[in-house]
């Protein structure tokens, strides 16, 4: 009898101890131990709740999904972005692409990925901070028209608001004063409705 990880016990409950398997049944867990197969957010959402190191790690995902949108067309570093910021997710792209998906062996090596996360992170933040293409990316309040603070979507939550609908970007404050009444899709809406009366 051979021992094994059980796919199941960990998404129900984070259960990481060894249980016996045949030797069939590990040599399949083996083979699919670096596929990322378990949705979280689907398959247990709770498990978000249960473990820190995980809800830490789906922040840095989700706001790498928004440094990788700046990197991704940013002229100045077409030849390095996969040599300088992606090479850490070489073959885990699902890392910043689908936040939810985890491998297996993310599961066993969270510490590891968060310190991948985190390294990644630091990088892009540098960079889009002293690159020009980048900064020019950024959002100005709407609301007070402070040009001086460059706001991101990928700011704190408790810096920033964001809406919904058309994904622009806010100061918190400037935010809930409004009370999420876009300035931007209010625009919208008029343009269109002046497109339809011509």
């Amino acid at each position: 009898m051979d021992l094994a990880y059980i796919p199941a016990k960990i998404i129900k409950s984070f259960d990481m101890r060894l249980y016996p398997v045949c030797r069939r049944a590990k040599s399949i867990l083996q083979l699919n131990c670096y596929q990322p197969i378990f949705d979280i957010q689907n398959d247990n959402e709770n498990l978000y709740i249960l473990n820190p190191i995980l809800s830490e790690i789906k922040n840095l995902r989700l706001q790498f999904q928004h440094f990788y949108a700046y990197l991704s067309t940013c002229t100045r570093i077409v030849q390095d972005l996969n040599d300088t910021f992606l090479k850490e997710f070489y073959a885990r792209d699902y890392l910043y692409q689908s936040i939810h998906l985890y491998s297996i062996n993310d599961l066993l090596s969270l510490k590891k990925v968060l310190q991948t996360l985190n390294n990644a992170s630091i990088r892009a933040r540098q960079h889009i901070y002293k690159c020009i293409t980048c900064r020019e990316k950024g959002f100005t309040c709407e609301i007070c028209k402070n040009r001086t603070d460059v706001l991101y979507p990928f700011n704190e939550t408790k810096l920033i608001g964001q809406c919904n609908r058309c994904s622009n970007v806010y100061h918190k404050q400037c935010w809930d004063n409004i009370e999420h009444d876009c300035p931007k899709c209010y625009r919208l809406i008029q343009r269109k409705h002046e497109q339809n009366k011509i």
